[in-house]
């Protein structure tokens, strides 16, 4: 279980209130407080949100109350909070980019909470409100379109699997739906190149569902 100390010490790394760590980790701004200043003893629960949201946002908890940026190339997260820290890393990645973010092995969620519905459709509006587009590889036949028809391509049910793989900015993403859900990113600006040569590639041997012929 992570200390007080900690919990201090990675706010400062990140610059965050006490409001913006309650936010992330669902907990309100009092208790944050409260914490902190070891009015009252917070419930091992509460300690596990607050752990997760600051791991989800790039903070490594080391021995002897200390704290560190993890290594910036390789990130992961985990559960519906990771998730909605990959949208918001795409958003603010993309908001500098504006290069269209490019999804391969795209699987659209059947089963997600009206929480994290919520919060990919408000993505997908902000995404558009700052002209950024997707382009989408899907497997062959599906027509679970959350964004536009013309932004998908069918490939091969074959050549086809059920990881998301994003790449965006200089980033790869790999997300697993779940449960449990698993995001991991990859900072890395050759890497992503590949991936995106890859991409064009597939895309241009792609073929365009029929519903947007």
């Amino acid at each position: 279980m992570i200390s007080i100390k900690q919990i201090r010490a990675a706010r400062g790394l990140l610059n965050w209130t006490q409001k913006d760590l309650g936010e992330k980790a669902g907990v309100s701004r009092e208790s944050i407080k409260n914490i902190e200043n070891e009015i009252s003893r917070p419930r091992s629960q509460t300690i596990h949100e607050i752990q997760s949201a600051f791991e989800n946002h790039g903070v490594e908890f080391l021995s002897g109350d200390g704290v560190r940026i993890a290594d910036a190339t390789i990130h992961v997260y985990h559960d519906e909070n990771g998730i909605k820290s990959l949208f918001d890393d795409v958003y603010e990645t993309c908001a500098a980019d504006k290069r269209d973010i490019l999804i391969a092995n795209n699987e659209e969620p059947t089963k997600l909470s009206n929480d994290l519905l919520k919060y990919l459709n408000d993505h997908l509006k902000r995404l558009k409100r700052i002209g950024v587009k997707e382009r989408i590889l899907c497997r062959e036949g599906d027509t679970e379109f959350l964004s536009s028809e013309h932004s998908y391509r069918w490939v091969p049910k074959e050549y086809h699997s059920n990881t998301p793989t994003l790449i965006y900015g200089d980033k790869i993403a790999m997300l697993i739906w779940g449960p449990p859900a698993k995001v991991t990113i990859i900072s890395d600006a050759q890497y992503a190149q590949s991936f995106r040569n890859l991409f064009e590639f597939t895309w241009e041997r792609a073929t365009i569902p029929r519903s947007a012929s």
